[in-house]
């Protein structure tokens, strides 16, 4: 068993988990339905105990929403959703390719 892992066989998060239909539709959304979006998002309960496609979805919304966003403030959210969402989907990576 080693420990040593190489960089080339590992895919980008990306690759791993990804919806391509969830985000179609939220690049198709306008900004108060993303804001909406959003605001079911946080009160799904946000970050705590997120599935991993609850979080592929929050990541897809949050990039968009970053995108289109009229104010430094909402950047600077989504920003940080996004950071937190990219480590969540990380470890899970990690935890799955083990």
């Amino acid at each position: 068993m080693s420990n040593v892992i190489d960089l080339k066989t590992r895919k980008p998060i990306t690759q791993d988990f990804q919806d391509t239909e969830y985000l179609a539709t939220v690049m198709t959304m306008d900004k108060l339905e993303l804001l909406d979006e959003m605001i079911r998002f946080q009160q799904m309960g946000g970050l705590k105990n997120i599935t991993i496609m609850a979080a592929v979805r929050a990541s897809h919304l949050f990039e968009v929403l970053e995108a289109t966003a009229e104010t430094n403030e909402l950047k600077e959210v989504c920003m940080t959703y996004r950071s937190r969402l990219k480590e969540l989907l990380d470890s899970k990576r990690e935890v799955k390719n083990g």
